[in-house]
């Protein structure tokens, strides 16, 4: 038996859902960024914790594993696509030397829900990532941009 008297609950929150969310945009940032061995110690990979920040869902994390250090080439791969992602929409650039560079960093997310292939639950994830204020693409490939108006002969081809 645990004495639990000099805890003082009444004036705690709400406990946090953790139900999966629908999908959708949220602002984010990453809050760490650690290097950790997988479990069978042959290779590692990229931690990731990342908050989301305001809205309906502020507050709730989601946890990204990168496998940049692994002898699966295809995790690899993929990995590498996503890091870089990652880095254009927190730095816009994918040069990053240090994961602290991106620690903190706000970026858009787009949160969508799949199936764990290993707990046959359904989970959330980080389909895209975007810096902030940029366009979703599909919004971007409909707008076209204006066309400039065209003169009906150039200045230098009149005589």
């Amino acid at each position: 038996m645990v004495d639990v008297s000099d805890v003082d609950a009444s004036q705690a929150g709400e406990m946090m859902s953790f139900d999966v969310m629908e999908p959708h945009r949220a602002r984010m940032y990453i809050e760490e960024a650690d290097k950790k061995t997988t479990k069978n110690g042959d290779g590692a990979y990229l931690g990731l914790k990342i908050k989301i920040e305001g809205g309906q869902h502020n507050g709730r994390t989601l946890y990204v594993n990168l496998n940049l250090w692994n002898k699966n080439e295809t995790a690899v791969t993929i990995a590498k696509a996503e890091w870089k992602a990652i880095q254009m929409a927190t730095v816009g650039h994918a040069n990053v030397k240090n994961s602290e560079e991106i620690r903190f960093k706000p970026f858009e997310g787009e949160i969508d829900v799949r199936k764990n292939k290993q707990t046959d639950k359904m989970e959330n994830y980080i389909k895209k990532y975007e810096a902030i204020g940029a366009q979703p693409t599909a919004v971007k490939s409909a707008v076209a941009s204006p066309a400039a108006p065209v003169a009906a002969q150039a200045p230098w081809m009149k005589k």
